[in-house]
């Protein structure tokens, strides 16, 4: 489920948001893709406006990664777990589709 609060999405599982790339490629990591969640009813898609984070960079869960443009809300997008940036998917100003891939994140191990 999300919920829009003051321009910010709040996930409330956010395992909705990635689907695994290639499962487990070494022990205790896996790859996942963040995609881009239906946010109102009868979404198609929304703009990225930029990037809050660059490959590389090591991300907490809820912690903004990106700025989006959906209808004419701005939003702030969280990512949906711990981890680092391995790549990103979509370049600045670009429009996505829902479902459309944002970035993958190499998640971290659980320990």
């Amino acid at each position: 489920m999300v919920s829009l609060i003051f321009g910010k999405l709040v996930v409330a599982n956010s395992r909705e948001f990635f689907k695994n790339q290639d499962g487990q490629h070494r022990e205790g990591v896996s790859m996942a893709e963040i995609k881009l969640p239906y946010i109102f009813p009868e979404m198609e898609g929304g703009v990225l406006l930029n990037w809050l984070i660059k490959p590389g960079d090591r991300v907490e869960i809820d912690q903004d990664i990106a700025k989006i443009r959906v209808g004419g809300e701005m939003l702030f997008f969280p990512s949906p777990l711990d981890g680092q940036i391995k790549s990103l998917c979509v370049k600045e100003e670009e429009r996505l589709a829902v479902g459309e891939t944002l970035a993958v994140i190499e998640e971290a191990a659980m320990e």
